[in-house]
């Protein structure tokens, strides 16, 4: 056993050294990925816009769904020699032809609204990529405000065709996998009620297998369709041109996009467990010793009083009433769980923000020049080792040496 992991870590250790470069490029990216949270925050404001359009439109299908099946034919059925208690409906094609379109039409709004957000983000980053400047301060003084919002409007104003054109392939293969699993619960609830019917194994493992390739024609359609979208930020493409360029671009460099993915993974996952612990750990800690809080407390407490904020001193001491009440555990599980759920949503965005710089680099480099004004020292050596010459930066580039 521990040979074999020795074996392991060598192979990863020779492994990065191969791919030192692409490695560095791809730290990079996430470096200039942070820089652009840093000066364009309201870049945060898309994934809880997204999330917040996903949830409405959860909530009015399902709302939607018991409305129009309660226009459809039902009858009463006999349960325990109770009748009248329980209903069955009667479905007809055009009802499921209904439904089906509805399903449709919600899952369509949710992929066009991410599409959305994911375009908005790939045109302020592209602003950033290519504005003046020799470092991000500098940057960030050619930028518009909130360039995120100006991208949505731009995204709604001159791309939905586009945009509901990549939804429309995402939201099929969504109702086609929710189909496939309601005909597979259909079919195993009728197994389960017939038992001297044998079990269908060979329909089982059919659905499990159309399952899978759905599911993983689900995720290379979303890598393409978002890859496109940053092409249409910068290229104002239509979407057919724009995944036809994005995916010869993304085949000619696929180690350096998958090294890119592999170390966003990795951070995204370790960087929010780590987070998660501290902050669970500290209000496990500030729950546990609650005692060592009630002298500055009080004083806050009297100092409020004196400087006549009611209002504040009634929240203080609910506070301290409740800190008290709970558990110490209870309250580290719960922050650290919360904790969790803020910083996939902060670092799902810095991995979107870190993989459209990458694209903008690629796409940046495909005609043979670099026409970005400022890069990282690793975009250099990477855009040398492709023969890529910077337009404003040749003569410097010239006189690098290599490392």
């Amino acid at each position: 056993g521990i040979s074999a992991l020795f074996f392991v870590a060598a192979v990863c250790l020779i492994g990065c050294l191969c791919a030192r470069r692409r490695l560095d490029v791809a730290s990079d990216c996430i470096r200039e990925s942070c820089a652009v949270m840093l000066a364009m925050p309201s870049l945060l404001l898309l994934p809880v816009l997204d999330s917040l359009c996903y949830l409405l439109l959860s909530a009015a299908l399902l709302v939607s769904l018991p409305l129009m099946l309660s226009t459809t034919e039902v009858s009463s059925v006999t349960v325990l020699g109770i009748t009248g208690v329980f209903r069955q409906f009667h479905l007809s094609v055009a009802d499921y032809g209904r439904l089906t379109a509805l399903v449709f039409s919600c899952f369509w709004v949710q992929e066009v609204i991410g599409a959305a957000c994911t375009l908005a983000t790939a045109y302020s980053v592209a602003l950033w990529y290519f504005a003046p400047g020799t470092c991000g301060r500098a940057k960030a003084k050619h930028l518009p405000w909130a360039p995120a919002l100006q991208g949505l409007v731009v995204a709604f104003l001159w791309h939905l065709g586009s945009l509901a054109k990549g939804a429309s392939a995402l939201a099929l293969l969504r109702l086609l996998r929710w189909l496939l699993y309601l005909a597979h619960a259909a079919a195993a609830e009728d197994d389960a009620q017939d038992a001297k019917r044998k079990r269908r194994r060979c329909c089982q493992c059919f659905a499990v297998f159309c399952d899978a390739l759905l599911a993983t024609l689900q995720t290379w359609t979303e890598f393409l369709s978002a890859h496109a979208y940053v092409d249409i930020a910068l290229s104002s493409q239509s979407f057919s041109a724009a995944a036809r360029e994005a995916s010869e671009i993304l085949g000619s460099h696929m180690a350096l996009v998958s090294i890119l993915s592999l170390v966003s993974w990795f951070l995204r996952l370790v960087g929010s467990s780590i987070l998660a612990v501290i902050a669970g750990s500290t209000a496990w800690f500030v729950a546990a010793r609650r005692e060592w809080l009630m002298p500055a407390a009080m004083e806050i407490h009297r100092q409020l009083e004196v400087s006549g904020f009611p209002t504040l001193q009634e929240q203080l001491m609910l506070l301290l009433t409740e800190l008290q009440a709970v558990s110490p555990e209870v309250l580290g599980l719960l922050t650290a769980g919360l904790m969790l759920l803020v910083n996939q949503a902060v670092l799902v965005t810095v991995e979107c923000t870190a993989c459209t710089v990458l694209y903008c680099l690629l796409w940046d480099g495909s005609d043979g020049v670099l026409d970005a004004s400022h890069v990282p020292e690793s975009f250099w050596r990477f855009a040398k080792d492709q023969g890529i010459v910077g337009r404003r930066a040749g003569k410097a580039l010239q006189q690098k040496p290599s490392p």
